[in-house]
């Protein structure tokens, strides 16, 4: 909505107000959200993450297991953490309000099922449809993209389902992004990423987009 609406802003209120006090927050909230968070709005889009983080998390955390005595006796000690290194990125960050920017904006994007500032392939959608019956549960795209470089890591057998195949692949992939490379080249973080699925159901392999200035020649 626009805020300089003020007269749009105020009635879209009371006929939200007014149905919700009829139907109750169950039935009478489809037509708050519309009504005050639009389609295609960048509240709408978080609200609609949110809800997919909720029930993604359960079945995230449903496979996963404490570590046995014998996988913590094998486990590398951490190393130990230098609080003069912390104090120093604490007031480095407090001095530097274009890294709080990007903290603030980094926070948010871990909660938004796209994140923001980040380049993206362009394409064109075919079709949409809802993604579930709740009023938050987004829409389904199924859309065409011409051609564009990805840096691809295996998942084995494990898949995305596993979170520890999931996690290792997407840190592998995090890692070649940001200069853990032969030629040690950072580039910016991309969106979407690719997860491909193979007969079985079972993910085989992630992918990162890269970035338009480093397709070309990837570095290795």
């Amino acid at each position: 909505k626009v805020a300089g609406d003020g007269k749009k802003i105020v009635s879209d209120v009371r006929v939200a107000a007014a149905e919700v006090q009829e139907k109750g927050i169950g039935k009478g909230h489809p037509l708050l959200l519309d009504l005050l968070f639009p389609d295609g709005t960048t509240a709408r889009s978080d609200l609609e993450g949110l809800v997919a983080l909720r029930k993604q998390l359960p079945e995230l955390t449903k496979g996963l297991a404490p570590p046995t005595v014998e996988q913590l006796r094998a486990a590398a000690p951490a190393a130990p953490i230098d609080p003069t290194r912390v104090a120093r990125a604490l007031a480095d960050l407090a001095g530097d309000e274009r890294k709080q920017r990007e903290l603030l904006q980094e926070a948010k994007n871990a909660l938004r099922s796209t994140p923001k500032g980040l380049e993206t392939p362009k394409y064109r959608v075919l079709r949409s449809w809802r993604a579930g019956p709740g009023a938050l549960d987004g829409v389904v795209e199924l859309r065409s993209y011409p051609p564009f470089t990805v840096a691809r890591k295996g998942m084995g057998g494990a898949g995305f389902g596993a979170v520890e195949g999931g996690g290792a692949g997407f840190n592998a992939l995090a890692s070649y992004l940001f200069g853990d490379n032969a030629d040690g080249a950072a580039m910016a973080m991309t969106t979407p990423v690719g997860i491909d699925v193979s007969g079985g159901g079972a993910a085989s392999s992630m992918s990162f987009v890269l970035p338009r200035d480093a397709a070309r020649a990837p570095p290795r």
